[in-house]
This record gives C-alpha cells, sequence and structure tokens, in this order.
C-alpha cells in the first residue's frame, strides 16, 4: 500500500471524479456527521487517503481556528438545519480561487464545496483551464445549506467576516464569482450576471471574473454555450497574466477541516463535453 506522500499525489481529489456511500457517527450538536475515505484511482489505484478531522497541512497558522470558529457557528438560523459546515476545498495558496453561493443537499452530507452535480460541472471547467490541484481553490458565500436550496440574504452578511478572513489566509489572485449572488457579494455596482460573466474586472487589488454558476449549465443549452465561451476567456486571461504565486507541491493540497470516512470509487466525468441534467432544480446553490 503506498503512503500518501510517497505517492506524490495530492491529498484530496476532486469528489466529483468519485462515486461514494456515506458513513455516518454519532454527534453531539447534529446528531450525525459523516466520515469520508478517499479512494485515489489511475496510476496508484491502490492508494487509500484519509483526511481526519482538522486536518490543514500547508495553511498558514490560523486557518485551522478560523476553521473551528466556522464549524461551531450559531449567527444565523441556518445552524439548526445543517449536517455539516462547508467550508473549503483545494489548495493552501491557491492562484484562482472559485467562490459559489451556498451548500446544496450533497455539500451538507459531505461537507465538501461543489462535490453534487454542478460540482462535477466545475469541475470539468477546471481541466478545461489546466489548473492543478495546487492552483485553484473552492467555497462557497455561505458556509451551511439553506432551506430547499434558498439563498439566504441574512445568511451572507453573517458569514461575510468569515470569507474576508478566508481571503487574508489564502491570498488568492484571481476570484472567480460563480453566479449572480457571488458577484454582487464582490462588486454591488456589477451589471446583472448574465452580462458580467465573460469579463475581468479588479477588486482589492485583485482580479475579479465573474462566470454564470454551473447549476445554471445544466437546465440550459444556451447557458452551458455562454459558459464555455466565458470559460475560454478566463483561461486566455490567465494564460497572458504572471502566476504571483510559486509552483506548489501537490502534498501540499488538501480538503477542509472536515470529517470523514466514505469508501468512493472512480465514475468518469467526460471533460469539457460533460452533459448532465437534472430533474427539478438546484436552484441557487451547488
Amino acid at each position: 500500500m503506498l503512503g500518501r506522500r510517497a505517492s506524490g499525489l495530492p491529498y484530496l481529489r476532486p469528489p466529483s471524479d468519485y462515486s461514494f456511500s456515506t458513513v455516518n457517527e454519532p454527534r453531539i450538536d447534529t446528531g450525525t456527521r459523516s466520515r469520508v475515505r478517499w479512494q485515489a484511482h489511475g496510476p496508484a489505484a491502490a492508494l487509500e487517503t484519509t483526511q481526519p478531522p482538522g486536518f490543514a497541512t500547508g495553511f498558514p497558522e490560523g486557518w485551522s481556528d478560523l476553521n473551528r470558529e466556522i464549524e461551531s457557528c450559531r449567527l444565523c438560523p441556518l445552524h439548526a438545519t445543517r449536517h455539516q459546515v462547508v467550508i473549503y476545498r483545494g489548495s493552501p495558496r491557491p492562484r484562482v480561487l472559485f467562490v459559489g453561493e451556498a451548500p446544496g443537499r450533497d455539500e451538507d452530507r459531505l461537507g465538501l464545496p461543489f462535490v453534487g452535480r454542478s460540482g462535477a460541472r466545475l469541475d470539468a471547467a477546471l481541466r478545461v483551464l489546466d489548473l492543478p490541484p495546487q492552483e485553484y481553490g473552492i467555497l462557497n458565500l455561505v458556509k451551511c445549506r439553506p432551506p430547499e436550496n434558498r439563498f439566504v440574504e441574512l445568511a451572507s452578511r453573517s458569514c461575510r467576516p468569515y470569507l474576508e478572513r478566508q481571503l487574508t489566509y489564502l491570498e488568492p489572485e484571481w476570484i472567480v464569482p460563480l453566479g449572480a449572488h457571488a458577484l454582487r457579494a464582490f462588486a454591488p455596482e456589477a451589471p446583472p450576471i448574465t452580462m458580467a460573466a465573460g469579463t475581468a474586472r479588479s477588486w482589492r487589488g485583485r482580479m475579479l471574473f465573474p462566470l454564470l454558476h454551473p447549476a445554471a449549465t445544466l437546465r440550459s443549452t444556451r447557458r452551458r454555450e455562454r459558459f464555455d465561451r466565458d470559460l475560454l476567456a478566463l483561461k486566455r486571461e490567465l494564460s497572458t497574466a504572471s502566476g504571483a504565486h510559486p509552483p506548489r507541491s501537490p502534498d501540499s493540497v488538501v480538503g477542509p477541516s472536515a470529517p470523514i470516512g466514505v469508501r468512493v470509487k472512480h465514475a468518469h466525468v467526460g471533460g469539457s463535453a460533460l452533459r448532465l441534467h437534472l430533474r427539478g432544480s438546484e436552484r441557487l446553490c451547488n
């Protein structure tokens, strides 16, 4: 059995590349706690990786304390209905940070952002962008799943200080707001997302490049085509801009301080040609 460091692979790969089943254990505050065990595939098919609670290798001092503070948050009513707090997945210092709106059902179950169907679409977009795992991170404005996946403005305001502190620790060069609510959180004066998507703008010394929310592309061919065009525009911007951060070792790429315990098997996702269709609507959440 290969060790995690000996393998040379990141600790956590995009969750949408796998199928999984959840194992629950007792938890004082919410009743149950999902535990996830990740199993790598491809060159290291026998490799199994485990991410213990509080695991935060490579992150700056204070990151784990921030995660614990978020996990114990009671600032808005969403804490009463959540199963997991959804904090972050990705590099300790990403060049590109993708910011969604709020967790959906799968995210609430696993404690990781963008692991549902729209997460599969986002992971396909990451492959189109040719971003290695150590170059990107993913989080949401709101850290707990809102009822019926409907965005809650009060929760966004309550979570805003956490977002600001995450940005301070992560220091991304590019921020990619996904969807209208994420865009307004950074640029309230911006035009509607359908007009602003695909265009770069400056924000506090960083670059903003809004995109349509991946969930919207699952319900509309026209929006999917628009998303793909804007994605290529982002790829051009990233290729012409010099990266502000030095290359990182894959060993520094980890997920959030999320609990674990799911054995997973590979499920192929078809790159930029990915086509997923939903029954009903994921609304505004991933």
